[in-house]
């Protein structure tokens, strides 16, 4: 029941969402955003990663834009969230990533990106980084939105996998 529920009022934000977008017209072709991510790792000793990353896409055409982003993500270990002292140090990772964000509607959208991550607390660099994923955008007014994506995100070392939320501030011009 709850999970119907959720799925109402989804289509229910996207449906409305769509409609601003539509009356607002879409003449933008570049977009900056910037947010907060969360996520669950699969199959690792972490038990939620949390993070900020910033975006800038630029139109090619009114269905399909490039994207570079920048991520800070770090790993937090099971039961240690409350924990003063910790003997063994959370991983955490700047990803820098380019991809594409693929519109199927006015406001849905499907993404991917690969790129390159640092551990920025070990020095281990050069790791390889993809994410797939898809959101859509709620429209604020005619220069900005939140966009909220849901992605799988893999680096190359198979303890970080990581099926994550992210919510950001959008603006275009």
């Amino acid at each position: 029941m709850k999970q119907l529920l959720l799925a109402a009022l989804t289509l229910f934000i996207i449906q409305t969402a769509s409609a601003q977008y539509r009356e607002q017209g879409n003449d933008k072709k570049i977009f900056i955003s910037a947010g907060g991510e969360i996520g669950a790792p699969s199959s690792t000793p972490y038990n939620f990663t949390y993070g900020a990353s910033a975006q800038a896409e630029v139109k090619i055409i009114n269905s399909l834009g490039l994207t570079l982003t920048g991520e800070y993500i770090a790993y937090n270990y099971k039961n240690t969230l409350f924990m003063g002292a910790n003997t063994q140090q959370h991983p955490s990772f700047i990803p820098l990533k380019a991809g594409l964000k693929y519109y199927t509607g006015s406001n849905f959208f499907f993404a991917g990106e690969i790129g390159s991550t640092v551990q920025s607390n070990s020095g281990v660099s050069n790791m390889l980084v993809y994410s797939l994923g898809f959101g859509f955008n709620i429209p604020v007014n005619k220069f900005s939105g939140i966009d909220i994506g849901f992605s799988y995100q893999n680096y190359d070392q198979s303890q970080y996998q990581t099926t994550g939320l992210k919510v950001a501030y959008r603006v275009g011009w």
